[in-house]
Parts: C-alpha cells; structure tokens; sequence
C-alpha cells in the first residue's frame, strides 16, 4: 500500500512538472547558458572533450549530462526539455521525502508541489540549468545523510555529492558543512565504525571526480582542467563588497526562516541530528551566495527545495490551529496564479502553431531557416545573438571564448584558455579581422555598443550590413 502511494505521488508530480514546463519545450532560448551546454553536450557526444574547441566557465559533469542525452537520443530539443521535467520530478519528490522526517504526509506532499513551482516558473527555469542538474545528486544525498548510516547508505552519500559538485562546484560549500556536522553530532563519532563510514563518503565522491578527470588524466592535461574548471571558477565567484551587499535581502530572508526553524524546534526540544543538517545546509548556501555576490534567479533552484521543507514546517507548526479549509482555497489560488507564465506560453504556442504551421519558436530558428534556405554552404558564422544557431546550423563558434557569446567581455577567461590571446579586443580583432565572419548575428540595438569607443566591439561592424531582422536580432552580412 505504501508502494502504492509512493507512486501515485511521484505520478502526480511528474504530471504537475510536465503540464509548468511543456510549452516551453519548443521554444529556442529560454536561458543563453542552456544553449551554451546545448553545444558543448554536442560537441562532447560528437567525440571532443570540452574546455579546448568550445568553452564555458561550468564543470564538466553539466557537458557529460547533455552530451549523454545527445548521443543517446540525437538532436532533439524537446527531449532536453523533457529530460528537465524528470530533474524537477526527481527533485520534488526527494523534497517530498526528506520533508517526511519534519511534518506528516500532507504537508510534506505540498513541499514537493511547491519544490516543482519554484524549479519551473519565473524567469529562465523552464530550462535545463546547471542548478537543475546538480540539486538532484544533492538531494539524493541528503535524503541518505538523514537515514542511519551503513555501508550501502556511505556509498550513495559519497557519489551524490560528488556528482553535484561537478555539476556545481560551489555546492560543496554546503556538502563540507552538513558532513561535518553530520560526523561530529554522531554518537562515538571517534569509533573505527563511525570513522570508517565518513571515509567510504570521502572515497566514493573522490572516484566520481576521478571518473569526471579521468579522460584529461589520458591526455596529460588535468593541469589544464584544474586552471580551465577550478580556478577559473573561484576568481570568477570571488565578490566584493558591493557584490555581497546586493545578496543581503534576500540573506535576510534565508537567515530568518533558518532562525525560525531553529527556534521553534529548540522551543519543541526536537532540536536533533535532522533538524541540526537541514539547518547546516542552509547555512552553507547562504555562505555560497555571499561568497559568489550573486544571486540570480536560477542560482536559487540549489536553496529551494531546502526553504519549502522549512516553510511547510513553519507554517504547519505557526498556524497548526487553523483547519486547512480555511487556507485551501488561497492555496489553490495561488498555484493557479503561478502557473501564469505556463499559460501565457500556452498561448504563444498555439498563436504561433497556427499561423506558421510549426511548433518551433524563436530567432535561432527562423534565422537557421534563412541561412540554410539563402546560403547553405555557409559555415563562417558568428552567433552574438541565438547562438543555439550554431548547433541548428551544425556550425561552429569562430573561437572557444565566445561559445557562450558574452564571455567575450569576460576579463578572467583569457586567463585559462589555451589561446595566445589574452583580452577581449584582441580576440575580436582576430574574430573580425583573421576569420572575418561572413555573418555576424546581432541584437537590434548592437549600433549602440558600435558607437562607444570604449567597447570591444568598436568600429568592428563598419565592414558588414544588415540583411536580415527577425523580432530581436539581425543578420548582418560582411560588405
């Protein structure tokens, strides 16, 4: 019976993910990161190792997620998106059940819904992000860290979190912070037994970043990947002041649901182990994003999940005395409200399903259908704009830097590249001037940069012409 359940939940939630996140499935860019790991997954599934022929400042565990998928079930966009209605599932369902340790069934069932919102509606999170990818192991991890500790338990603990960290290298803030607050509140933590459980942790997370490193090991170079992935990542993630004083509202909002959390259960005196880990990594993703002075939207799908076990413990406990038909129908107004963004696309689709005759939205469409119609031989392009062109297109970024396009301006990555040139005018001087691209896609408003002589882009455009426009770029043609 409680097999049963399980699946009935899991079923629902899937269905839920599926319903936010299926309009979304046909359109080209959601967020230009996915289309950044779009090409290196194909690149990867093609035979070549990232880092070298296209770059991007991300581990290597998010390029071996898409180039899996890509090798497995080919150029598919929607089967990508698919792929990320299974992440949120995952998610939602383990949100599900590490919220089982704090409240009873039916709160904890409106954690995992509320865990699918947060992962799939506002901003860019109808895509496939990093932070998608990594949480899942993350959680998987937690969920085992929470149950007694054996040998099999160890195992999974270790490799979940190693797998988040080459997915996300900045989770391991918050793995270091629960496993030692893990080992340190366990009963005889000094026993051999106790000792021996956090080494098989240690050891089975190291073989997962071992197995990430592994074909860099065969090719000499795990130098190249520890400058390219590690180091190139923390001078990237280093804030200042001002950085860290922009996270500070909503660290406010962390810190004193965090606080809540403890104090009601100090006040309930069921301060245990659990709620002493749940706490810790909270803890550990608010230092993560003071460190990194960022916070965008989808950086917080790796605390969300976390929060809605906390806030489905605090509203359960606060408003205990209130019967649940009283709140019901705010909170089925509510996720109808927050689904708005689905139907919108909704709408869209359909819009534009029935005055096209195809589901497929977008500029990297419309402008790969313009170049294979008007010159298919074409392959010297250059993608400042939609640049999943490139995959469209079965092309290539002019140089490894500008595989996702505005890390072009990026300072720091021509620090780590194995490239002679070192700034951004040096590379788009060799770009526009060496390679000279026979198309160059732009945004509308790309004059505006041309005519500051303090950007890179700086008289570069002189020699090309527009040709084509779409609803937010432009082709332009070299003269």
């Amino acid at each position: 019976m409680r097999s049963f359940v399980s699946k009935k939940i899991f079923l629902i939630y899937f269905i839920i993910a599926f319903l936010l996140r299926f309009p979304f499935f046909f359109l080209d860019a959601i967020d230009h990161d996915e289309s950044t790991f779009i090409l290196v997954g194909q690149h990867l599934a093609d035979g070549f190792l990232p880092y070298y022929d296209l770059w991007d400042l991300k581990p290597p565990g998010i390029f071996y997620y898409f180039g899996a998928l890509l090798s497995l079930f080919g150029k598919k966009l929607w089967l990508i998106r698919l792929s990320g209605v299974i992440l949120v599932t995952f998610s939602a369902w383990f949100c599900y059940k590490i919220s089982l340790n704090f409240v009873e069934k039916k709160s904890a069932f409106g954690a995992g819904i509320l865990c699918i919102y947060l992962l799939s509606v506002f901003g860019t999170m109808q895509g496939v992000m990093s932070e998608h990818i990594g949480i899942l192991p993350f959680l998987l991890a937690f969920y085992y860290l929470l149950k007694p500790l054996n040998w099999k338990n160890t195992i999974i603990i270790g490799f979940g979190f190693g797998l988040a960290f080459i997915c996300r290298l900045n989770l391991a803030y918050p793995a270091v912070v629960v496993l030692l607050l893990s080992y340190f509140f366990e009963q005889n933590f000094l026993s051999l037994k106790k000792k021996l459980n956090y080494f098989i942790i240690i050891i089975s997370g190291f073989s997962v970043l071992f197995l990430a490193a592994f074909p860099y090991f065969l090719k000499n170079d795990l130098h190249f990947l520890y400058q390219t992935v590690i180091k190139a990542s923390l001078t990237y993630s280093d804030a200042d002041w001002a950085g860290v004083i922009s996270t500070l509202p909503s660290i406010f909002i962390f810190l004193s649901l965090t606080f809540s959390f403890i104090f009601l259960n100090l006040q309930k005196k069921s301060f245990g182990r659990n709620a002493i880990l749940l706490s810790g990594v909270l803890f550990g993703m608010i230092f993560m994003f003071l460190k990194s002075g960022k916070i965008n939207g989808h950086y917080l799908i790796q605390i969300y999940p976390f929060l809605c076990v906390i806030f489905v413990y605090l509203i359960k406990n606060y408003f205990a005395k209130i019967r649940y038909q009283k709140v019901q129908k705010f909170i089925t107004l509510f996720f109808i409200l927050a689904a708005s963004e689905s139907y919108f696309q909704y709408f869209k689709l359909i819009q534009h399903q029935y005055t096209t005759s195809s589901w497929l939205m977008g500029d990297a469409f419309e402008i790969s259908d313009w170049l294979e119609k008007n010159h298919p031989l074409e392959k010297n392009l250059f993608f400042m704009k939609s640049h999943l062109g490139y995959w469209l297109t079965q092309t290539q970024p002019p140089t490894p830097v500008v595989t996702h396009p505005t890390n072009v301006y990026r300072e720091t990555a021509y620090l780590y590249l194995k490239s002679p040139r070192k700034s951004p005018a040096v590379e788009l001087n060799y770009i526009f001037n060496d390679l000279q691209p026979k198309f160059i896609i732009e945004k509308k408003d790309y004059l505006e940069r041309n005519k500051n002589p303090n950007n890179p882009f700086f008289g570069f455009y002189k020699a090309y012409q527009k040709v084509y426009e779409t609803k937010s770029a432009v082709i332009l043609e070299r003269k």
